[in-house]
């Protein structure tokens, strides 16, 4: 097995590595994000901030194409899961390029899994959930399991995805956010707290 991240938070770069590495998968597995969450505001946004997200889109899916090359030149299965935040299926006011940057991944990730079908490839994403490193702010109220996720809980779903129990799942997009992006709340702000 070859595995290759990019642009994971730490603790959770180090519990993919460790639950796809426990799985001893014969794969090329790639896993990238979109980066840290950058709060902004619709209009606010400038050059900048879309410069910055927009490098970090970029080595996610130049990565994951170089893995998918590789895995298909050799003639070996591959995966390649991409770690998206919340905004991606649920706006969240502020969280614009966090949404944006989740969507033109899932979009590269459903396109690359059409390509990449007959190959032993596939593509998927998953809609991890917030964690106490990646939260921009206190969300933990908006999530109905009341609590942020766990890494380990995120990196087993992306472990699931690369084994060979999961080969017949591309172009899926799995919500791993403890009901995050179900939770309606108006506006994409958090919910009234529970009594």
């Amino acid at each position: 097995m070859e595995l290759t991240t990019a642009n994971l938070p730490p603790r959770l770069d180090a519990a993919v590595r460790a639950a796809v590495g426990a799985a001893a998968l014969d794969a090329r597995v790639h896993v990238a994000s979109t980066g840290p969450v950058r709060p902004v505001r619709f209009l606010d946004v400038a050059v900048e901030h879309w410069a910055a997200q927009l490098d970090l889109v970029e080595s996610a899916c130049t990565g994951a194409a170089a893995a998918v090359a590789a895995a298909t030149r050799d003639g070996a299965p591959g995966r390649v899961v991409f770690v998206v935040h919340p905004p991606t299926l649920r706006a969240v006011d502020g969280l614009v390029l966090a949404g944006v940057a989740g969507a033109f991944l899932t979009t590269f990730a459903q396109v690359a899994a059409l390509e990449s079908a007959r190959s032993e490839v596939t593509a998927n994403v998953v809609v991890a959930g917030w964690t106490a490193e990646t939260a921009p702010g206190d969300l933990e109220v908006s999530v109905p399991v009341g609590r942020y996720a766990e890494p380990e809980e995120i990196a087993s779903a992306v472990a699931w995805l690369c084994s060979p129990a999961a080969r017949y799942v591309t172009g899926a997009v799995l919500a791993v956010d403890g009901g995050f992006v179900v939770s309606k709340a108006p506006g994409g702000r958090p919910p009234v707290p529970r009594d």
